[in-house]
């Protein structure tokens, strides 16, 4: 089973940056382990993300989730932005099949901003 864990960076505004933050990471890793592009099977992805007191109540974890799949699929420069298909890591966020997100305060002892686990299950 193949699978891809980062550690987030924390969430920041805009957004965008944010995203491209994320893609940043995801690629480092996915080349340092030699991962090839997930682009058919299906997929899962487990997000626990850390969030700051000032934006624990104010994030939605359905938009924090597609600012993610979005940034996992080279989409970084907003929803109706082009796609960079050669920065993506997932061929499409349609091959997502199960998905877990979760939010909470952001550890005392943790400087980043959560992990994000992605990975195929068949």
């Amino acid at each position: 089973m193949t699978a891809l864990r980062i550690r987030l960076p924390r969430y920041t505004r805009p957004r965008n940056k944010w995203r491209r933050r994320i893609i940043d990471r995801a690629r480092k890793e996915q080349a340092a382990r030699s991962i090839a592009k997930f682009t058919e099977g299906r997929l899962s992805v487990d997000i626990m993300l850390y969030l700051g007191t000032e934006n624990l109540e104010k994030s939605d974890v359905d938009n924090r989730l597609k600012d993610i799949l979005g940034a996992l699929q080279g989409r970084y420069g907003g929803p109706k932005a082009k796609k960079h298909p050669y920065l993506a890591v997932m061929k499409n966020d349609a091959l997502v099949y199960r998905a877990t997100i979760e939010k909470k305060r952001r550890p005392k002892s943790s400087s980043d901003g959560g992990w994000l686990t992605l990975r195929s299950i068949g």
